[in-house]
C-alpha cells in the first residue's frame, strides 16, 4: 500500500475556501517564563490550564472559534462586537483570578477585522498532528502585531474594528460596566507597510488605558505639533548644556586658591559712610561676623602685629593692603 494520497480523494477536502470577512483575535499571557520561575512549575501549570479553560468557555459564550493555541490563542469571530465582548470579559475575569490567587497573571490582546481564507484539514491530517482548521490572510499578522504592542491587561484594536463596534457600543454595556475607548494615535508596525491608527478598549480599573511605548517592533508617530514641541525642548536643553560647558571651560582660575577653613587676614577697613564715628564700630563688627563663619579662620590683631614686626614693619603706622596682607600670611 502506498502512503501517497490517491488522486480520487474527495474533491476540495483541504482546499481553501473563498475569502471571507472575519474578526481575528490573538491573545497571549504576559511573561509565562517569569510566572513559572516565580510560582514554580506545578502551580504555574495549574493557573495556565485554568486560564485556558476560561478562554474556551468565554469563546463559546461569545460565538468564537479556536484556530490555534500553540503559542497563545488565535480565535475567529463572525462580528467584531463579539470579539470585543469576549476580550472585555476575559481581561476582567483574568484580573479577578490573578487577585484571588495572588499571582502575576495578565494577558494582552490584539484584534483586527479583514479578509481571510479558512480551510479545514482532513481527519487523517488532524490525526498526524495538524490543527482542525487553518486560516491565513493579511488580517492575521496585523492582529499579531497589535497583540505584541499591547501591554499587560491591554486590548488593542485597529481603526476598522473601532469603526464597526463604536456604532453598536450599547450592546457592550453589561452589569453597569461601560467600556472606555482610547485613541493612541498612529503606529508604524514592523512588517506592516502603512502606519495604522491604534485604539484601546477596556474597563476602568482593569485596562491600563495608556498609549503603548515605543518598541523595536513598533514606533509611535507623533503629530507635527508635538514633534515641534519636542524638538524645541531638545534644542533648548542642548543650548543650556553648551552654555554650561562653555562657562566651565572659560571660567578664569581664582586669583587666590581658597581651601575650607583656611586663614584670612583682614586689612584696614575703609569707612565710606562719611561718619568717622563709625570707623571703629564697622571694623569691629566686620571682624566679629567674619570670625563666626564656619568656613574661614581670621588672624587676630595680635597675630597680625607679630607678623608685621617679623617683616620689620611698624604695626602702628603700616596700612595692611593686599600686598602687605599676603606677606603677613607668609610670615
Amino acid at each position: 500500500m502506498s502512503d501517497v494520497p490517491s488522486s480520487d480523494a474527495s474533491p476540495g477536502a483541504n482546499a481553501p475556501g473563498e475569502p471571507s470577512l472575519r474578526t481575528i483575535l490573538i491573545l497571549d499571557l504576559v511573561n509565562r517564563a517569569a510566572l513559572v520561575e516565580q510560582l514554580g512549575a506545578l502551580r504555574a501549570a495549574d493557573l495556565i490550564r485554568r486560564h485556558e479553560r476560561l478562554v474556551r468557555d468565554l469563546m463559546r459564550r461569545h460565538g468564537g472559534r479556536e484556530i490555534d493555541s500553540a503559542v497563545g490563542f488565535l480565535l475567529l469571530f463572525e462580528r467584531p462586537l463579539s470579539a470585543i465582548a469576549f476580550a472585555l470579559e476575559q481581561q476582567r475575569r483574568l484580573q479577578e483570578l490573578a487577585r484571588l490567587e495572588n499571582a502575576p497573571l495578565a494577558a494582552r490582546i490584539g484584534i483586527h477585522v479583514g479578509e481571510v481564507v479558512i480551510w479545514e484539514n482532513s481527519a487523517e491530517e488532524v490525526a498526524r498532528g495538524a490543527r482542525p482548521a487553518d486560516v491565513e490572510g493579511p488580517a492575521k499578522p496585523l492582529a499579531a502585531r497589535l497583540m505584541a504592542l499591547a501591554g499587560p491587561g491591554q486590548t488593542l484594536v485597529s481603526a476598522a474594528v473601532h469603526a464597526m463596534v463604536d456604532r453598536s457600543g450599547k450592546e457592550l454595556r453589561a452589569d453597569g460596566r461601560t467600556p472606555v475607548w482610547k485613541a493612541h494615535g498612529r503606529y508604524r508596525l514592523h512588517g506592516v507597510a502603512e502606519p495604522i491608527q491604534v485604539y484601546e478598549v477596556g474597563e476602568t480599573g482593569v485596562a491600563p488605558l495608556r498609549a503603548p511605548p515605543h518598541a523595536a517592533h513598533a514606533q509611535r508617530l507623533l503629530p507635527w505639533w508635538r514633534q515641534r514641541v519636542a524638538l524645541v525642548g531638545a534644542v533648548a536643553l542642548t543650548l543650556v548644556l553648551l552654555v554650561g560647558l562653555a562657562y566651565v571651560a572659560l571660567k578664569p582660575d581664582p586669583g587666590i586658591r581658597f581651601a575650607a577653613r583656611d586663614w584670612v587676614v583682614v586689612g584696614d577697613l575703609v569707612n565710606q559712610t562719611g561718619q568717622p564715628v563709625l570707623d571703629d564700630s564697622l571694623d569691629l563688627a566686620f571682624r566679629q561676623s567674619l570670625s563666626q563663619s564656619r568656613f574661614v579662620n581670621v588672624l587676630s590683631v595680635p597675630q597680625v602685629r607679630d607678623a608685621l614686626t617679623r617683616m620689620k614693619l611698624d604695626p602702628a603706622t603700616t596700612r595692611i593692603d593686599r600686598g602687605v596682607g599676603a606677606g603677613t600670611c607668609a610670615a
